[in-house]
């Protein structure tokens, strides 16, 4: 699937008026089955586990950094971020 593309979706809950409402979508590379998210700031983390690929976007979906790992039978399973703000290291 070379030219295919797994997509970010956020949507807006409303659990009171059982409603929702998507808020803001972007293409990434695909990934079939394995892949994980995550909002951190202003940026936003993803992985597309079965290609190996993982980068970080703008709240917009534009592409600032992407990394891709050399795979043999492993995939990527999900990707952090983290700031390492209060610890002791970061003092």
């Amino acid at each position: 699937m070379a030219n295919a593309s797994s997509y970010y979706y956020k949507y807006l809950v409303d659990e009171n008026a059982g409603t929702y409402e998507l808020v803001k979508s972007f293409a990434v590379p695909y990934s079939s089955f394995i892949s994980s998210v995550q909002e951190i700031g202003d940026t936003i983390v993803v992985d597309s586990g079965g290609q190996g690929i993982f980068g970080e976007y703008t709240q917009d979906g534009t592409l600032l950094k992407q990394f891709k790992m050399k795979m043999n039978k492993y995939m990527i399973y999900r990707v952090y971020k983290y700031d390492f703000d209060g610890f002791y290291f970061n003092k």
